[in-house]
């Protein structure tokens, strides 16, 4: 079993890409996987379609179903639980469980992203990681390598412990093409306490770019897949 729950140190900090990421090296491994955003705010339309942002980056790498991409949808770019409150839907970490299992039936891996940190509350009494505990998989923190990082990064690995979560390890992004001293050090730094899964280098309108298979062979070859495997 290759599940993972992809966090974050925060919102924006890369978890989309990392996920689209690990969806194209499993592909690539020849491992059955799907991608799974359970609960997506910031939803756009075309015509009368609310869509996922999220889904949509991960079919660059691949055409994936809308159908259960998601769960919840909706259109307010804000924390779950007040995007919910806004449309009078109470987010039900139980029914999340369930699609969840009906895409395990039929993939090897469901690599499944959170939105935001591992603390953004999903209803007024259950937050990220207890929806991480709920699935029961591992989780693979995405954090940046810059100034903050060490903090950012270890109040997320000492949360999850907290909640008795399995933490794999650590992917950073928006690395730099020639790493500062800063990074480098702070990369080492967190290194000694939990394992890095891989460095991903910062890609200017990565958006644009990823459908690009080069650029997303390029990229993956900065994951350390088989060190990520060795903890599932």
């Amino acid at each position: 079993m290759n599940h993972l729950f992809i966090t974050g140190t925060d919102t924006e900090v890369g978890k989309t890409v990392v996920t689209s990421l690990l969806f194209k090296s499993f592909i690539d491994k020849g491992i059955c996987v799907r991608p799974f955003k359970p609960i997506q705010t910031g939803a756009y339309k075309e015509g009368n379609t609310l869509i996922a942002p999220d889904v949509a980056f991960y079919q660059k790498i691949k055409m994936i179903a809308r159908e259960k991409a998601t769960h919840y949808l909706f259109e307010p770019a804000c924390s779950p639980h007040l995007a919910g409150r806004m449309a009078n839907t109470h987010i039900d970490i139980e029914t999340i469980k369930k699609t969840y299992v009906e895409l395990s039936q039929n993939y090897e891996s469901i690599l499944i992203e959170g939105a935001g940190g591992l603390a953004v509350p999903i209803n007024e009494s259950a937050d990220m990681a207890d929806l991480a505990k709920l699935l029961d998989v591992p989780i693979v923190i995405v954090s940046r390598p810059n100034l903050g990082t060490i903090n950012h990064t270890l109040q997320t690995f000492y949360y999850a412990q907290s909640k008795g979560l399995e933490v794999a390890g650590v992917i950073f992004s928006k690395v730099s093409r020639q790493r500062t001293d800063i990074e480098e050090e702070n990369i080492r730094f967190i290194e000694e306490r939990m394992p890095v899964l891989g460095c991903i280098p910062d890609v200017k309108n990565i958006d644009e770019k990823l459908a690009d298979e080069n650029i997303a062979l390029e990229l993956t070859a900065h994951l350390n897949i088989d060190k990520l495997q060795n903890h599932l």
